[in-house]
């Protein structure tokens, strides 16, 4: 017993080190991570692959494409979804989907004021274009009242109203409630009362409270 301890003593335990995902770092040449050893150290070293390959780029394009759909309908900021592009060529020419861009979601559409481009207008228009409702929202939004671009910005938010928008629907009502003459592509249109209530009972339906407090207003005064 006492010689079986005494071995024990003299083995040598090796330290195993886990590495986390925030160590990796992926590139266009592959990946990189942290040299693991006993001693620690953070020297970074590429991993082995003489061919370049990573195993992102053994992966079947529709299996990579179901899985960024689903994180881009997760992202709650624009950086979160253009990130993907950034990763590597494969996901950089993947992450510009229709399906992917389809399914980005409300918040990955959220570009600041101060922060608008014209890499964003292309951007929020490539996810209209796929059939995004938010963007065709938002863009829609920003065309008809920032730019006065009427025509550009009703199509718009006719097309996100069709899929049953709920801010869409009741921003195109209170378009219909009121008149408008010029604009930067000359568009006009006149007030059409019963289209705008139309619009306000659809997108109160959806569970709009200003489309409701709208139909209020309409009934008090009617």
């Amino acid at each position: 017993m006492r010689t079986s301890m005494e071995n024990n003593r003299g083995i040598k335990r090796q330290r195993i080190a886990i590495v986390p995902l925030s160590d990796l770092i992926f590139q266009e040449d592959g990946p990189r991570r942290k040299r693991i050893c006993c001693g620690g150290g953070s020297n970074l070293t590429p991993i082995k692959n003489s061919s370049n390959v990573t195993s992102f780029d053994k992966l079947n394009d529709d299996v990579l494409i179901s899985v960024l759909s689903k994180v881009s309908a997760s992202a709650s900021t624009p950086s979160d979804l253009i990130n993907i592009l950034l990763i590597n060529k494969k996901f950089s020419k993947l992450g510009i989907d229709r399906l992917i861009l389809a399914n980005a979601s409300r918040k990955a559409m959220c570009v600041r004021a101060k922060q608008w481009c014209e890499s964003s207008d292309k951007f929020l228009s490539r996810c209209a274009d796929a059939g995004n409702l938010e963007a065709c929202y938002f863009l829609g939004m920003i065309n008809f009242h920032c730019f006065g671009n009427y025509s550009k910005g009703i199509t718009l938010l006719e097309k996100a109203a069709t899929g049953s928008h709920a801010e869409a629907l009741y921003s195109l009502a209170i378009i219909h409630f009121n008149s408008c003459d010029g604009g930067e592509d000359g568009f006009s249109y006149q007030t059409n009362p019963n289209t705008a209530a139309n619009l306000c009972i659809k997108s109160a339906k959806l569970g709009n409270i200003n489309a409701l407090r709208e139909l209020g207003y309409c009934f008090q005064i009617c």
